[in-house]
């Protein structure tokens, strides 16, 4: 009991030092200006909190002698299950809503619990965040694959250095799923879906997988990981940006007129994208890097008669032959008529 109340102590002092050094900026405080801020505590106290923040909670402070000043590096660091913020909640309020996507809404339902207990400890220790509900924040997307959270919680572990045997159903092979033998690195979610990265023992390559083709899944115990996996790069580049797909790699020209324009305008499809106004507010100009040119080009067609010029001519093509496939489908007699209706006249 008595090294349970140290330990709070400590972690109250320690959000009091942290929370002063935050305010102090960049100029760093003094020790006598925190101890003040504690509520005047003992010399050794001070110190003994300053460790658990630097060691226990890995805080970015760090004693400036030159000044004689203690300094918080950086100052967006934050320990949310101590002192949480309504940014910290705000941040999970959003991920509940993406999760939401993925799932039948077990996983969004335990973040949204996560977001009720920080808003009632914040209230506890006199915040004055407003109070947050769920629901304020949905997610939806026009195309997204539900994941079984048992199997998502099984590829974490295997992310650390386990072997995986797994049923999987490729959707661009005809025929029965196919067993394989993996050692998972990373899970990307990507455009409503969750991709896995590992090395496949099968094809003696890595190998990308769309999670929810996995039929099953089982952690081979007592097998270590053989394959040699990247220390960066996991999954080829950085930020592939678009997909998991690699095929002609690039860097794209667009030009896009009209409110589609405007649109796009506040969108981002690279870290690295360039945009400039040919016509302010009616032609936008983007140049962006892409990995997969024909991946980019299905991308590319939303945006319909908006899009007016396309460079390289390799992607034009890709975009150009979509387009003109799309252009000569036919409409079935049987699908001729009203027959798109789902609702029920009763």
């Amino acid at each position: 009991m008595a090294e349970r109340h140290a330990t709070d102590f400590l972690r109250t002092v320690g959000l009091v030092i942290l929370e002063e050094l935050r305010k102090a900026g960049g100029d760093g405080a003094t020790k006598e200006r925190l101890i003040q801020a504690a509520g005047k505590v003992s010399e050794p106290s001070f110190r003994r909190a300053v460790d658990w923040l630097r060691d226990e909670q890995d805080a970015p402070i760090e004693y400036d002698r030159s000044a004689r000043r203690w300094v918080l590096s950086n100052p967006d660091f934050h320990l949310p299950l101590d002192a949480p913020a309504g940014e910290d909640m705000a941040a999970l309020i959003v991920a509940s809503a993406a999760l939401g996507v993925l799932d039948d809404g077990e996983l969004a339902g335990r973040l949204m619990r996560l977001v009720e207990q920080l808003d009632d400890r914040a209230r506890q220790q006199g915040g004055a965040a407003p109070r947050i509900q769920a629901g304020r924040v949905v997610a939806t997307a026009t195309t997204a694959t539900p994941v079984d959270p048992k199997l998502l919680l099984l590829l974490l572990d295997a992310c650390n250095g386990k072997v995986v045997r797994m049923e999987y159903d490729s959707p661009w092979r005809e025929g029965a799923s196919e067993t394989y033998t993996i050692e998972p690195w990373q899970l990307r979610l990507h455009d409503g879906a969750l991709y896995l990265r590992a090395y496949s023992r099968t094809a003696d390559a890595p190998r990308n997988f769309r999670v929810a083709n996995i039929v099953t899944a089982r952690i081979v115990d007592g097998d270590q990981p053989r394959g040699p996996r990247p220390e960066t790069e996991v999954w080829g580049e950085h930020d592939p940006a678009f997909g998991v797909d690699y095929d002609r790699p690039g860097t794209a020209t667009i030009r896009v007129a009209g409110p589609m324009a405007r649109w796009l305008f506040r969108t981002r499809m690279h870290p690295k994208q360039r945009d400039r106004w040919i016509a302010e507010g009616e032609v936008l100009e983007r140049t962006v890097p892409y990995r997969s040119c024909r991946e980019f080009a299905r991308r590319l067609l939303p945006l319909g008669s908006a899009l007016v010029a396309v460079a390289p001519r390799e992607l034009a093509e890709e975009v150009r032959g979509h387009a003109e496939a799309l252009a000569r489908i036919a409409v079935p007699e049987d699908l001729a008529g009203d027959a798109g209706s789902t609702e029920s006249d009763g």
